[in-house]
């Protein structure tokens, strides 16, 4: 079956005249509708109130840990990796529960991880790593042009 929708979301979920749905809103970003709901119209007939976002927020991007792999001691971690591969084998067998081998390995492979592998925490601000300083002096430059075109007229 084709899917025909066009990415598009129908916000308007409630009858408008009768049992009928007459009036549509749709969008390619229902996360920017706040509230849709219906307002008494004009006999059997609502109106539909739709309160939105005209520019999505941006949400504050969180902190996350990034690893600097080139510094990490990879050898160290090989020799930590194989004992932790004669542990496993001592501690389980054929008869253990999987989810319980498999946290065993998780949880050991990310502390060989977090000691052998320098880190660093991310920014939690909004920021565009390709609009350098050259890029923002060209931006002004260009609003300034725009502004001094405009008010000449």
């Amino acid at each position: 079956m084709v899917n025909n929708n066009c990415c598009l979301d129908q916000v308007v979920t409630f009858p408008t005249r009768g049992s009928a749905t007459l009036d549509i809103f749709l969008t390619n970003r229902p996360s920017l509708v706040n509230r849709c709901e219906p307002i008494p119209g004009i006999g059997d007939y609502d109106i539909v109130f739709i309160d939105s976002n005209a520019i999505a927020m941006h949400p504050k991007p969180t902190q996350r840990k990034i690893y600097i792999w080139k510094r990490a001691d990879i050898e160290k971690m090989k020799s930590e990796a194989l004992e932790l591969s004669k542990i496993f084998h001592g501690l389980y067998n054929a008869q253990s529960s999987i989810s319980e081998m498999w946290e065993f390995i998780k949880s050991g492979l990310k502390n060989i991880q977090d000691k052998n592998v320098p880190s660093n925490m991310s920014s939690t601000r909004f920021h565009q790593p390709w609009i350098n300083g050259t890029i923002k002096c060209i931006t002004r430059r260009k609003k300034k042009a725009f502004k001094k075109a405009r008010t000449t007229k």
